[in-house]
C-alpha cells in the first residue's frame, strides 16, 4: 500500500501530479455486467448487431466503426449515464489515493514556492470526474481534468497524458508522476510516456 511518508522523498522533485479517477480516488462501483447487458440489448434492438461488450473498451472501439457518429454518441451517452448513476448512488472513497492526494496538496503544493499542480486523467467521462471531485470535496485541489470524451484514444494510449502535459509547458517530463490502480492501463501509459508511476491499492 502506498502512503505519503514512504514516497515523499521521491515526490519532492515533482511538479505535476496526475491521478487516475475510478478505484484510485473514488470507487464508482459501476455494475459493469449489468451495464454491458443493457448496451448489448440497445445495440441489438437499434442496429441488429449482436455484441457481448466484453472487454467493454475494445468492443466500443469496434462498434465505433460499424455505425454513424450520431448513433455511436447515443450509445456512449448510455455509458456516461451509467457512470453518473453509480457515482450518485453507489460510489465510495478510495482512502489510499484520496489521502495521498490531500497530503500532496498540503505538504508539497501549499508549502512550495514554485508552481505545482494536481490533475486527473481517466477513461471515465469528464463530467463524471468533475461531479465526483465536487461530491467528495477535492475539486478545489484539481487544476485540470481529462476524460475519455476529451481524447480520440484513451489509456493506455498517451494522448491524454500528453494533453495534460501541454497545459503546463513549464513542467519537465522528469517532474511528472502518475498514480493509478491499473497496471494494464495506468502503469502502461506512464511507462509509454516516460514518467514515474505509483500503484494505488487499498
Amino acid at each position: 500500500m502506498v502512503n505519503f511518508e514512504d514516497i515523499v522523498d521521491k515526490l519532492r522533485c515533482k511538479r505535476l501530479f496526475i491521478f487516475d479517477f475510478d478505484e484510485t480516488l473514488i470507487n464508482l462501483n459501476v455494475d459493469w455486467e449489468q451495464l454491458k447487458k443493457e448496451l448489448s440489448k440497445l445495440v441489438k434492438e437499434r442496429f441488429g448487431i449482436t455484441m457481448n461488450f466484453t472487454p467493454i473498451m475494445e468492443k466500443l472501439e469496434y462498434l465505433k466503426n460499424q455505425i454513424t457518429e450520431e448513433e455511436y454518441s447515443s450509445i456512449m451517452n448510455q455509458l456516461k449515464q451509467g457512470e453518473i448513476n453509480a457515482l450518485q448512488t453507489k460510489s465510495t472513497i478510495q482512502p489510499v489515493g484520496l489521502e495521498l492526494l490531500k497530503e500532496i496538496h498540503s505538504n508539497l503544493i501549499q508549502k512550495s514556492q514554485e508552481s505545482r499542480y494536481i490533475t486527473i486523467l481517466s477513461n471515465n467521462y469528464t463530467d463524471t470526474i468533475r461531479m465526483g471531485a465536487k461530491k467528495y470535496g477535492i475539486d478545489r485541489f484539481i487544476a485540470s481534468y481529462v476524460g475519455r470524451d476529451m481524447v480520440t484514444k484513451i489509456k493506455p494510449e498517451i494522448e491524454g497524458i500528453e494533453k495534460i502535459h501541454k497545459q503546463f509547458p513549464d513542467v519537465k517530463k522528469s517532474e511528472i508522476v502518475y498514480f493509478g490502480d491499473s497496471e494494464k492501463y495506468d502503469k502502461m501509459v506512464a511507462l509509454a510516456y516516460g514518467v514515474d508511476f505509483f500503484l494505488i491499492k487499498s
